[in-house]
């Protein structure tokens, strides 16, 4: 367990880092409203059954419910982790932030809960977001005289088994004095009304029908790999062997190109959930076993690939 010395934020108010990387909003275009399938003003989800929080990541299940943030100025690590604020799958799975200590070095993988969540509840968010009107497509571009540069764009996208939606709004909630609204247009006030109820105690939204949470260990994690020789990696650097053999050896998984890897290895995944983010590693197997290689890491979240 972790205390809770700093709350949990959205992750699309909290994606600022270090580094000044600048990453675009998504290929689709803020603002933008995608569906998939035959609009209607209501949905049934898709059939779930009894969850085990065990089970997480077993079946490829299919996320019903997810919400991130995506681009903006960040760091190269965040930017590749870009965790959920909310992500809840078919089999009855609800993963969300868990709260971390405010230090650095922190954990290396992103940290999240895990609560099974009944299909009663899972009903229950899809109408919220029917209630919101989003279940359609809206008008998400941002207006007026507001100048944000390099804000991340939220994400929601939503399955049932008539539609998929996703719905995109740059700097939503970005913006707005004292006494004003961050937000003047209907479409992006009820997005972001949705967010901050979907960011919050989620059993406002779906009631009793939550579990208790539960750490949530991935079976597997997706990597990218940096060379750091001649890097001054600071005083809290920790450099460790690299499990050998390994199916992913660092030396040739894509050094300063940012490839991402999946690796279910036992034992790497359980060294990358051990690790924090001051620890490096040298790979003893390889040509250069002196090389020194940052490994950024993120959970296998279902539902998405190394091409996401």
């Amino acid at each position: 367990a972790f205390i809770a010395l700093l709350a949990v934020v959205p992750a699309a108010l909290a994606a600022c880092g270090s580094d000044g990387t600048t990453l675009p909003p998504a290929e689709t275009g803020p603002g933008a409203t995608t569906v998939a399938g035959d609009e209607g003003d209501t949905a049934t989800t898709v059939p779930v059954g009894d969850a085990d929080p065990d089970d997480a990541g077993l079946d490829d299940p299919t996320v019903v419910l997810s919400l991130t943030a995506e681009g903006g100025f960040t760091t190269r690590e965040f930017a590749f982790q870009n965790p959920p604020t909310l992500l809840v799958t078919d089999d009855g799975l609800a993963l969300t932030p868990a709260p971390t200590l405010a230090i650095f070095p922190g954990p290396m993988l992103p940290q999240h809960n895990v609560q099974p969540i009944t299909p009663v509840g899972i009903d229950r968010l899809i109408e919220a977001v029917a209630d919101a009107g989003l279940l359609a497509e809206v008008d998400l571009e941002l207006t007026g005289d507001i100048a944000i540069a390099d804000a991340p764009t939220t994400v929601l996208a939503v399955t049932t088994e008539d539609d998929s939606i996703r719905h995109e709004a740059y700097a939503l909630g970005i913006g707005g004095g004292p006494g004003e609204s961050a937000e003047s247009e209907p479409g992006r006030q009820a997005l972001l009304g949705l967010v901050e109820r979907l960011s919050g105690d989620l059993t406002d939204v779906v009631g009793d029908e939550l579990g208790e949470p539960e750490q949530w260990i991935p079976d597997a994690v997706q990597i990218t790999v940096m060379s750091m020789s001649g890097v001054d990696l600071g005083a809290e650097a920790t450099i460790i062997d690299w499990p050998a053999p390994s199916s992913i050896p660092l030396a040739t998984s894509g050094v300063d190109t940012f490839e991402c890897r999946e690796v279910d290895d036992p034992t790497v995944v359980q060294l990358l959930v051990d690790a924090d983010q001051a620890t490096f590693f040298r790979d003893p197997g390889s040509s250069a076993p002196d090389d020194v290689f940052q490994v950024i890491a993120r959970p296998a979240y279902p539902g998405r690939g190394c091409d996401a």
